[in-house]
């Protein structure tokens, strides 16, 4: 009973950390919203740097592509962000439905007024969709910011749950390889011209989250994607010259 109610805090916990750390940084971002989820520095980190209109179009064509959309499809795209990818989908799908854990993100998206697209404030471990409600389900440079592999495992089995299990599919996309890692750089605070003067920002910075890039093993999301019964693929992400060092995952069923 101890180790539940312990867990539960620490769960608590991390989705706290994680709304505080996305909330600030949309609400600060000084550039063009439209690219905040891959140019944002002093979000992400030197990892996040500037992506060329090349390479954009290169990972977009990949991801529709990847998700086989035909235009009939349904989709739904957990920690869509800004909508970045949001621009470059919803006109390709039936219906397009981006969720994010920051509201403020989520303002930044809606913002854009896309044709076919709606956005919510939602956790992605806490879906609100019934069962079996989407033909693709996405997360694209999310999971790298999540705190841990059960969190993630978490979210994973909340896209099993709302996908369709009658040709549906699961994508899980930029998540760096353990194998051919880069180098981990510590993204720079937003106030770092400005050091913590009091009690109140400091304690306030311990809950900012460890968003520091993450390196995957890609035996994780094939053992989860066994214990499933799911086909899994693994393959190469298209991000520009982080290729070599990130990868996809796409779930799909037998």
């Amino acid at each position: 009973m101890y180790r539940g109610w312990r867990n539960s805090l620490k769960e608590k916990i991390d989705e706290i950390r994680l709304k505080k750390f996305f909330q600030e940084r949309a609400a600060h971002y000084p550039g063009d919203p439209d690219d905040l989820a891959v140019n944002g520095y002093k979000i992400f980190g030197s990892d996040s740097e500037k992506f060329d209109q090349e390479d954009l179009q290169e990972m977009f064509e990949s991801l529709r592509s990847r998700l086989r959309l035909t235009g009939s499809e349904n989709l739904l795209e957990i920690g869509c962000g800004s909508g970045l990818l949001s621009q470059a989908l919803a006109g390709f799908c039936s219906q397009y439905i981006g969720i994010d854990i920051s509201a403020n993100m989520v303002a930044l998206a809606q913002k854009k007024n896309i044709p076919q697209a709606q956005f919510y404030c939602m956790n992605g471990r806490k879906l609100k969709f019934p069962d079996d409600t989407f033909r693709r389900v996405l997360a694209y440079f999310v999971f790298i910011n999540l705190p841990h592999w059960h969190y993630c495992e978490q979210i994973l089995a909340e896209m099993l749950r709302v996908v369709k299990k009658d040709h549906g599919l699961m994508l899980i996309g930029n998540l760096p390889d353990a194998e051919a890692p880069l180098p981990i750089t510590k993204p720079p605070s937003l106030d770092q011209d400005q050091p913590r003067i009091n009690l109140f920002r400091h304690l306030s910075g311990l809950l900012a989250p460890d968003v520091s890039i993450k390196h995957f093993n890609k035996s994780l999301f094939l053992e989860w994607g066994r214990k499933q019964g799911l086909t899994t693929e693994i393959v190469q992400s298209a991000v520009g010259k982080y290729s070599l060092h990130r990868f996809d995952v796409i779930y799909s069923f037998p």
